[in-house]
C-alpha cells in the first residue's frame, strides 16, 4: 500500500482502446479484455480481465472486478482487483475494495473495507488435475501392507503343511497294508505254521 502527498502519473487517453464518452449512460454489464475508460455513467456489472480507468466527472454504479482498477471519480460498489487499485486525490469509493496493491493519493476516500490479499505467483498455483495419476515410482510398503502379507504367507504355510500331513498319513497307510500283507505271506510260507496246521489236523482225525 502506498499512501501519502505524491502525485500520480496522470492518464493518456491515447494508451486506452476504448473509452465511453461523458454523454454516454450505460447500464447493465460490461466486459472486456483490452483497456477501458469510463468518462458518462454506468449502472449494472463490470467484469473485466482488462485495465479499467474511471475518469473524474465519471459515476460507477457497478461492482468492478479488473485486472487493474484506476480511479479519478466516484464509484459505488465493491472493487476487485486481480492486481492492483490506484485512486487519484479525487476518488471515492463507496464500497469495499480487494487487491494485492493499493496506491491512493492524498485526498481520496474509502467509505468501506479494505482487504490486502497476498495472491500466490502462478507459477506456484499447482493445476487441478482431472484425470488419476499412475505413480510408478518405489515406494516402500506400508506396515498394514506388511503384515497383510505374512498374514498370506503364513495361511500359505499351513495349507501346504496340511497337505504335506495329508500326504504323510496316506503314506503312512499305505506302509501299514504293505507291511501286513508281507506278515500274512510270511505266515503263509513259515513252515512252523504248517506244522501247527498239520498237527491240528491230525488231532482232528483222531478225535
Amino acid at each position: 500500500m502506498i499512501v501519502g502527498d505524491f502525485k500520480m502519473k496522470d492518464i493518456d487517453e491515447n494508451e486506452i482502446d476504448t473509452i465511453l464518452a461523458d454523454d454516454i449512460d450505460f447500464e447493465g454489464i460490461i466486459s472486456f479484455e483490452k483497456d477501458l475508460m469510463i468518462k458518462g455513467k454506468v449502472n449494472g456489472e463490470i467484469k473485466a480481465s482488462g485495465n479499467l480507468f474511471v475518469d473524474r466527472k465519471a459515476e460507477v454504479k457497478a461492482k468492478i472486478e479488473a485486472n487493474v482498477v484506476t480511479s479519478k471519480g466516484r464509484v459505488v460498489g465493491d472493487i476487485y482487483a486481480n492486481k492492483k487499485v490506484a485512486l487519484y486525490s479525487t476518488a471515492v469509493i463507496q464500497g469495499n475494495v480487494s487487491t494485492p496493491e493499493l496506491e491512493i493519493e492524498s485526498g481520496a476516500k474509502i467509505n468501506g473495507h479494505c482487504k490486502m490479499r497476498h495472491d500466490e505467483p502462478d507459477s506456484v498455483i499447482q493445476p487441478k488435475q482431472d484425470k488419476a495419476v499412475l505413480d510408478t515410482s518405489e515406494k516402500e510398503p506400508s506396515s498394514e501392507n506388511q503384515e497383510k502379507q505374512a498374514n498370506q504367507n503364513l495361511q500359505s504355510q499351513n495349507h501346504h503343511s496340511d497337505d504335506s500331513n495329508e500326504y504323510q498319513n496316506q503314506f503312512k497307510t499305505v506302509n501299514q497294508y504293505y507291511q501286513e500283507k508281507q506278515m500274512q505271506k510270511r505266515e503263509n510260507q513259515s513252515p512252523f505254521w504248517h506244522q501247527n496246521s498239520d498237527s491240528n489236523n491230525g488231532d482232528k482225525n483222531n478225535e
